[in-house]
């Protein structure tokens, strides 16, 4: 592997941190694989339901303070485009957050992000994604990640 990206959110840096003192593998930090942001704190039910909207609403911001899905992949797509470019025949990691990543992975099936999507990823969850195509060969797996395809670039 080649590197290992991951946001600059505690969550994620460390998988980044314990990649490299573990395994070797150059770690980066990249500010836009961050989570959607959220300025709002909201609790409980009031997260859920602007969640559920975030994803049916993909041009409006659920909340005062909080990104819109099409903002939060917009960012995102343009950061993995960024990353996948500088690696165009290498193997690389990027640990983030679900709800970017949900919105990332229904970009690359080609169809729209939903909660559900979005409620299936688990924590510590890994997708395959095939390079030559750009489409997911794995669902999102949790471990032991048995049966997963060799990575290729």
């Amino acid at each position: 592997m080649a590197a290992i990206y991951t946001s600059s959110q505690p969550k994620a840096s460390a998988v980044g941190e314990a990649a490299r003192t573990t395994h070797a593998v150059p770690w980066y930090a990249h500010p836009a694989l961050g989570e959607a942001r959220r300025d709002t704190w909201l609790d409980g039910a009031a997260f859920q339901a602007a969640q559920r909207a975030f994803f049916a609403q993909a041009e409006i911001p659920p909340a005062p303070g909080w990104e819109s899905a099409r903002q939060a992949g917009e960012r995102f797509a343009r950061a993995m485009d960024s990353l996948l470019s500088a690696h165009p025949a290498e193997t690389i990691a990027v640990a983030a957050h679900a709800t970017v990543l949900t919105l990332y992975t229904a970009c690359l099936r080609g169809r729209p992000p939903t909660y559900e999507d979005w409620r299936a990823i688990d924590f510590a969850a890994i997708m395959v994604i095939d390079r030559a195509t750009m489409r997911p060969l794995t669902p999102f797996v949790t471990a032991p990640y048995d049966g997963l395809p060799p990575p290729t670039a």
